[in-house]
């Protein structure tokens, strides 16, 4: 399975010094609620779209897959830091969904947050070659990521926290987070296939050759344009029958694993 690590390029280079994001301020989250979790009122629209993403490819989220804002203090206490107000509230509504946060690349917990470089590191790579940061604590900063070449640097990754979960969930839903899924190959006539699927939108987003497309509790991710790599997750069994049915791929594997 090819890791995010090895699928994500970039345009930009050099990001100069990275400002320290210890002792910076940042915002806290109003007690608006959504769904009985609270979140700063001016983000509901995004984390109802949020809820929706979810229920459409996992189980839905539920009150009792958040942390607590006292847990999330504790780790902000041991920062000497607060964070970022889109990250607490990502916490806060689904904090504890492993399917979520680490079924294939690693989403910390807060207690695992940890400075490097001025940079908050929020994200690891599953192989541990890559990792992605936050350099700011505004509401919603952008992310950064970080790769353990023979000359690491931060580059860009997505411009707001934002728009990154929202590529990070749709990511792990195809490596294994789904109920259901498969990796294959193609070339180019895949796009053929699915031209009735509408492509799923990642704002400001720095991957390149990496497309989602969506279709009722359907996903696809097509890394590539001649040699491609054809990332698939279902919401279920029968939803994952009916994406096979469309694409018609010799999968290398699927899962749940199925007999014969």
């Amino acid at each position: 399975m090819s890791s995010l690590a090895s699928v994500v390029r970039y345009h930009a280079r050099g990001l100069g010094a990275l400002q320290a994001f210890a002792g910076t301020g940042g915002p806290q989250v109003n007690a608006a609620t959504l769904g009985g979790r609270s979140v700063d009122p001016s983000a509901e629209p995004y984390w109802e779209r949020f809820d929706n993403l979810v229920a459409r490819f996992y189980p839905a989220l539920g009150e009792a897959d958040g942390l607590t804002r006292d847990a999330i203090a504790l780790s902000e206490s041991r920062l000497g830091l607060k964070l970022p107000g889109r990250l607490v509230e990502f916490y806060a509504l689904c904090g504890h969904r492993d399917d979520l946060l680490s079924s294939y690349e690693q989403l910390l917990p807060p207690d695992r947050l940890r400075l490097e470089d001025g940079v908050l590191v929020f994200v690891d790579e599953n192989q541990g070659v890559a990792q992605w940061g936050i350099r700011t604590a505004d509401g919603d900063p952008a992310v950064w990521r970080k790769d353990f070449t023979a000359d690491p640097f931060w580059e860009p990754d997505h411009n707001r926290l934002s728009d990154f979960l929202i590529s990070f969930v749709l990511w792990q839903a195809v490596n294994g987070g789904a109920p259901a899924g498969g990796v294959g190959s193609a070339d180019s006539r895949i796009f053929d296939a699915i031209s009735s699927w509408p492509e799923f939108p990642i704002e400001g987003s720095h991957w390149t050759d990496t497309r989602f497309f969506a279709l009722n509790g359907q996903l696809l991710c097509l890394l590539g344009k001649q040699d491609v790599s054809v990332l698939a997750a279902a919401r279920d069994d029968a939803a994952f029958a009916a994406l096979d049915a469309s694409v018609q791929l010799a999968w290398d594997y699927t899962w749940p694993e199925r007999d014969g």
